[in-house]
């Protein structure tokens, strides 16, 4: 079974390839939030940026369901978890992150 590849922009100080670059900012939420209640932890977006050098990783995942009360579970049932998603930028030759920011969807 073939694998798909991904595209991989040729630039001279790119040592990380875009999976080595998802990998980096997963292990880097969970080092920031090792207890967080997140779970269906998804690659959504992979973009490079050769002015910069850098990898933008969108990493989305379902946050924990809030319950206000056992009235509303009862009446309405139980609350769909919210998808929330993240974006890291990943230096491309040290693979240090180099920031994490909230991905809104309109």
């Amino acid at each position: 079974m073939a694998t798909a590849e991904l595209k991989q922009p040729k630039s001279p100080g790119r040592k990380l390839d875009a999976k080595q670059a998802a990998r980096l900012a997963l292990d880097y939420y969970n080092e920031l939030f090792p207890n967080a209640a997140v779970s269906n932890v998804a690659l959504e977006e992979v973009e490079f940026l050769e002015e910069e050098n850098c990898w933008l990783i969108t990493l989305g995942f379902d946050g924990p369901v809030r319950v206000k009360s056992a009235l509303d579970v009862n009446l309405f049932g139980p609350q769909p978890p919210t998808r929330k998603f993240k974006i890291f930028k990943v230096n491309a030759e040290t693979g240090s992150v180099i920031s994490m920011k909230i991905r809104k969807i309109d």
